[in-house]
């Protein structure tokens, strides 16, 4: 069990969880779809992580749930969480770990604190067997006007394609969860998290990095 000392004050929850992954080995995976905006306050020298983290989401009807060597938020808890996590013996809490389903080791892979929106690409139902093809278009959120060499790059396996002169690019990817960042000259770089099922079209409007705004707008068609 890993122990941490805080000593904090009305911490937003965004600082909250990257100061407890600044300060040990852990990594804390959450999605911003589950709108936690609670303020958080925390005085110990030294109290557990998942601890910590318990404290900062009570009243919320959320969960924090071992994984491996990291933490997990969701709506419910992971299944053997609490067993994982009471267990002394290493090599049985990783063989408890490993009985995860599918489904929900699909769901934890690539999830990252920083991933500012989700998109969800193609039918959740679908049996989608070798890579998805994704198309899209990148706009200029004001115009509308085509964005012409706008990057989208895949931080998990270092691959990427740009924008063609209408704006459109094209990528087969794997079903599951992948970190995204689409940039261009100009405008602010932002990062998406693509949750892949099936084949679909996304369109992505990026803002001007001359304009203060905090978040590029994203639009998924079905």
């Amino acid at each position: 069990m890993e122990y941490i000392s805080l000593n904090i004050n009305d911490y937003n929850f965004n600082d909250f969880i990257d100061l407890i992954e600044s300060k040990t080995s852990k990594r804390i995976y959450y999605s911003d779809s589950l709108g936690i905006f609670k303020r958080i306050s925390i005085n110990s020298d030294s109290i557990p992580i998942i601890e910590a983290l318990q404290i900062a989401l009570d009243g919320t009807n959320l969960f924090v749930s071992p994984w491996h060597n990291s933490y997990v938020i969701l709506d419910e808890p992971l299944p053997l969480a609490n067993n994982v996590f009471n267990n002394q013996n290493k090599q049985l809490a990783m063989e408890e770990t490993s009985l995860l389903t599918d489904s929900e080791k699909r769901y934890l892979e690539g999830r990252r604190a920083n991933v500012v929106k989700t998109i969800v690409v193609g039918n959740k139902n679908s049996k989608t067997i070798g890579k998805a093809r994704v198309i899209g278009r990148i706009t200029d959120g004001e115009t509308g006007q085509s964005l012409i060499g706008a990057t989208l790059f895949i931080e998990d396996t270092k691959t990427g394609t740009s924008s063609d002169m209408n704006g459109n690019f094209k990528i087969n990817l794997s079903p599951g969860f992948h970190n995204v960042e689409f940039s261009s000259l100009g405008y602010k770089t932002k990062k998406y998290q693509l949750n892949v099922y099936s084949d679909d079209k996304i369109d992505i409007q990026l803002e001007s990095s001359s304009f203060a705004l905090e978040e590029a707008v994203i639009k998924g068609d079905k």
